[in-house]
């Protein structure tokens, strides 16, 4: 069966809308067609695509590959601002019930900015479940170190009202 131009150029149309993984679908029951007109326009096509570069990876692709990167080699600095923070605020909230309030504020917001400090030097900062690193989550990093800034900006400053 041999198709007109038009119908060719229609059926190239929508051939050329369609993803990769579809193509590889299509050209199966192409091969099927008695004419290979079709046939080389679905395997152009498929050609086409496949030369173009992959796209820039998914942003939990990203993250995950700068996550093995940093435990492969972490630094000392990483780890102890992680350390440093996690234990000088609880400390600060162990000692929130019965300890002196301002202190327990001024400490609150040490922890809080040491992983403040810890995003803004290895660019990539603790939130629950793993890190989040810059590269994968621009905006979301942002929002993130804003929030330790803010918060423990915050506790410093109510820790002079409470004097």
């Amino acid at each position: 069966m041999s198709f007109s131009k038009k119908e060719l150029i229609a059926y190239e149309k929508i051939i050329r809308a369609l993803p990769l993984d579809d193509l590889y679908d299509i050209v199966d029951v192409v091969r099927k067609d008695a004419s290979n007109e079709r046939l080389k326009i679905v395997e152009a096509r498929i050609e086409e695509l496949e030369k173009i570069p992959p796209t820039i990876p998914a942003a939990e692709d990203l993250n995950k590959e700068l996550e093995d990167k940093l435990n492969e080699n972490t630094p000392l600095g990483y780890s102890f601002l992680s350390i440093l923070g996690v234990v000088i605020s609880l400390a600060a909230l162990l000692m929130f019930k019965d300890g002196d309030k301002p202190l327990v504020f001024r400490l609150l917001s040490l922890g809080l900015f040491c992983f403040f400090l810890q995003g803004i030097i290895y660019g990539c900062t603790p939130v629950r479940g793993g890190n989040l690193h810059k590269k994968a989550y621009p905006k979301v990093f942002i929002i993130t170190e804003a929030f330790y800034l803010l918060l423990g900006l915050g506790s410093f400053i109510a820790s002079f009202g409470l004097w």
